[in-house]
C-alpha cells in the first residue's frame, strides 16, 4: 500500500509551496497506484507551480534518461510517466540512489517539480539503508512586503475641505477659461 505525506508550507501573506512525500512499495497493486497518480494529479492542478513531490517510488523499471519504461500502457511504470508528462513534472534526480551489494544501480528515489530547484546533491546512506540521503535546496519566491496605509480619520481637517468644497466652482471655472 503506497503512502503519502502532504505538507504545506506558507507563511503569514500565503505565500509558500506544497510537499509531497510518497513511498510506493515494489510490489503495489494497479489500484493502489492509481490512487497516487490521481493524487499527484490533483496536487498539480491545484498548486500549480508551488509544489514538489519526492519519495521512493520503486520503478526500477524506468530509464530516466530517456523515459521510458516496460513499454506496456496498462503497467504502473508508464502510466507513472504518463501522470508526470500530463501534469508538465520534471524529474531531476538524475543519478542512482539505491545499491545493495553487486545489485544494479537504480534511480527508485525520485524528485519531481515544475521549478524551485536549486540544487540537488547525493550523500552517503545513514546507517544500515541501502538508499542514499537526498539534499534538495529549494527557491520559493516570496512577494515584496506592501505597506498599507493607515488613515487617521479623528484627525482630518474636515472644516477646511467644506471651505474648499463650497466656493463658487462656475466662477474659478470661468477665470480659468479666459486664461
Amino acid at each position: 500500500m503506497p503512502r503519502a505525506y502532504v505538507v504545506e508550507n506558507r507563511n503569514r501573506r500565503k505565500e509558500g509551496f506544497i510537499l509531497g512525500v510518497f513511498y510506493r512499495s515494489p510490489n503495489s497493486q494497479l489500484d493502489n497506484d492509481k490512487e497516487v497518480f490521481h493524487l499527484i494529479s490533483n496536487l498539480s492542478k491545484k498548486y500549480y507551480d508551488n509544489f514538489i513531490i519526492v519519495g521512493d517510488f520503486n520503478f526500477s523499471s524506468i530509464d530516466w534518461n530517456v523515459w521510458m519504461a516496460s513499454g506496456n500502457v496498462n503497467n504502473s511504470d508508464e502510466l507513472f510517466l504518463v501522470v508526470l508528462r500530463k501534469n508538465g513534472l520534471m524529474q531531476h534526480m538524475d543519478k542512482p540512489t539505491r545499491q545493495r551489494g553487486d545489485d544494479e544501480l537504480h534511480i527508485l528515489d525520485l524528485v519531481t517539480s515544475r521549478n524551485y530547484l536549486s540544487s540537488l546533491d547525493c550523500w552517503s546512506p545513514l546507517g544500515k539503508t541501502d538508499h542514499v540521503v537526498l539534499k534538495i535546496v529549494i527557491e520559493v519566491p516570496v512577494l515584496p512586503k506592501v505597506q498599507s496605509a493607515n488613515y487617521s480619520y479623528l484627525k482630518g481637517k474636515y472644516e477646511d475641505m467644506r471651505k474648499f468644497l463650497y466656493r463658487d466652482w462656475e466662477r474659478c471655472y470661468c477665470q480659468s477659461q479666459t486664461m
